[in-house]
């Protein structure tokens, strides 16, 4: 399948040039003539000369090979209800997710989840496309060789989310303890890694990673959007105690690293990446 995109400002195969446009400004002054005193007239002329030239690029591109990735989510925490008395509550990663120095965590793509309160919603989506540099084979010498046609490559990555919190009620009396805790954790991963942790109750917590590559010189594109929402909630608690700690964790990781925590209520929290590239072979 072969497309052709039009594109501006990447190689120029036009020229216009505007029109010009000058303005002269001419004053004199005349001194009184005496018997004495000769007359003398001076002049002074100005002259600004302004010339505008426009240049107009239209390239068409018409790629060999695609890479797309598109990523979307939503989620939605609508007209739900906690009510809760005595009710302690710990999220807790320990010692886990990678513990150590580069390359001796986790390699490739790490995705954990972990909720202890209620109506919680969590999600890692991830979409990756690639597209391998395969040009066509170089035809048999001939007396007179041909060069090789130019090989372009197209990619792009979009992510998409939104997160909405809205008529929720919660009502907690007398907690005495609920805590997020990530502790000695998330370190010398390589490649994503991507946790939500939460401990509270009506939160949205989400990681969205979307990559294109194409292993071809061409066009790059990228491009990525986040609504979020919390609207008419009612919020009544009383003796509640919350906690949220990160110790010792999320370091001397390589790639790309995602981390959302929460220990309260109507929480939306989001991690939202969009990489796009291309490569010249042999570079």
């Amino acid at each position: 399948m072969r497309k052709a995109f039009l594109l501006s400002a990447v190689a120029a195969s036009a020229l216009f040039a505007a029109s010009a446009m000058a303005d002269v400004t001419v004053t004199g002054t005349v001194d009184i003539c005496t018997a004495a005193v000769p007359c003398q007239i001076t002049f002074t002329e100005d002259l600004v000369k302004v010339k505008v030239a426009t240049i107009l690029v239209d390239v068409v591109v018409t790629p060999n090979k695609f890479a797309e990735a598109w990523t979307h989510f939503n989620q939605r925490n609508e007209n739900n209800k906690a009510c809760e008395n005595c009710a302690e509550k710990t999220a807790l990663i320990e010692n886990s997710i990678g513990q150590g120095h580069f390359f001796d965590g986790n390699v490739g793509i790490t995705s954990v989840n972990q909720a202890a309160g209620n109506n919680n919603n969590q999600a890692t989506v991830i979409t990756i496309a690639l597209d391998e540099f395969t040009p066509t084979p170089t035809p048999t010498p001939t007396p007179t060789p041909q060069p090789t046609p130019a090989f372009a490559g197209f990619a792009e990555s979009q992510v998409a989310g939104e997160q909405i919190v809205i008529g929720n009620v919660i009502d907690s009396i007398n907690i005495a303890f609920r805590d997020a805790l990530i502790n000695n954790s998330i370190q010398g991963n390589v490649g994503i890694t991507a946790v939500n942790q939460a401990a509270g109750n009506i939160n949205n917590q989400s990681n969205a990673i979307s990559i294109a590559v194409s292993l071809s010189n061409g066009v790059a594109l990228s491009d990525a959007a986040l609504g979020q929402f919390v609207v008419g909630n009612k919020h009544d608690e009383q003796n509640v105690s919350k906690h949220a700690f990160t110790t010792g964790s999320i370091n001397q990781n390589i790639g790309v690293t995602q981390v959302n925590q929460s220990a309260g209520n109507f929480a939306n929290q989001s991690n939202v990446l969009s990489v796009s590239a291309v490569f010249t072979p042999g570079q």
